[in-house]
């Protein structure tokens, strides 16, 4: 953006900076403000919170960008110089502004808090004035310019990059979401195989009492099954004797057994 653009697209308005929130109306916000969209650097703070620090203190990155040029009696600013007072103005913080055209008697500057808050077109003579801000040569602006287009460059590279790890990081959200799905359902199994192995452990329990219970039986059943064998001998024996000759053989093997 040019300053003449910039001119066209700010006249009439109030600003701030950072933004219309801050400092707005300042003389300094339209000059930050300026830098920014005009040269494409972060403009730094004064270091005195004043117009005046940006040539007393000449803040880092504007060297990178402007040298500084002393105000003499037959000097002149070009077009879109940043012209700035000393502190007999602006109640000790001086003054700032663009330069929009003149010549060694006076110039037309673009100004924000003189004669009015808004941004405005304003005449002024050079009293005051300590120097302007001059953007450097055009082998430096080329320079900047190759510098310029790399950072951008590597910022796109930078924005990819960003994107990929925001993409990357929801898939290992989604995926530590599935993790916890599968551990739930691996909790959920181990309950159920633990279940299904006290289950198993009863119905072995049961099964081994009825094995058990089945095997006395079965002992009772054969013991039974002994007595009835034997039973059915002695009857088969002793059908045809009489009730007196089956109390004598009782007593025969009664007697026979004291002997």
């Amino acid at each position: 953006m040019t300053y003449k653009e910039f001119v066209k697209k700010y006249q009439g308005k109030t600003k701030g900076y950072p933004n219309d929130n801050s400092y707005k109306g300042e003389c300094l916000s339209i000059v930050k403000l300026y830098i920014k969209e005009c040269f494409g650097i972060s403009p730094p703070p004064s270091g005195s919170n004043s117009a005046y620090g940006y040539w007393s203190n000449f803040p880092s990155p504007l060297g990178t960008i402007f040298e500084k040029v002393k105000n003499t009696s037959n000097g002149v600013p070009n077009n879109g110089d940043i012209i700035i007072w000393n502190t007999n103005v602006g109640n000790g913080h001086g003054h700032i502004d663009i330069f929009v055209e003149g010549n060694v008697n006076g110039f037309t500057g673009f100004d924000q808090n003189w004669q009015g808050r808004q941004a405005h077109l304003q005449n002024h003579n050079y009293k005051n004035v300590l120097g302007w801000l001059k953007p450097k040569t055009m082998n430096q602006s080329k320079e900047l310019a190759a510098c310029l287009e790399t950072h951008a460059s590597l910022m796109k590279q930078l924005e990819a990059k960003g994107k990929e790890v925001v993409r990357l990081l929801k898939k290992a959200n989604d995926f530590e979401t599935m993790l916890k799905k599968l551990s739930n359902s691996l909790k959920d199994l181990k309950a159920e195989n633990g279940q299904l192995v006290k289950d198993k452990l009863h119905q072995q329990k049961k099964l081994t009492t009825a094995s058990e219970q089945y095997a006395l039986l079965d002992e009772k059943l054969k013991k039974v099954s002994t007595e009835r064998t034997q039973y059915r001998t002695y009857y088969d024996r002793n059908k045809k004797k009489t009730g007196i000759e089956l109390i004598i053989d009782g007593l025969k093997k009664i007697l026979g057994k004291k002997k």
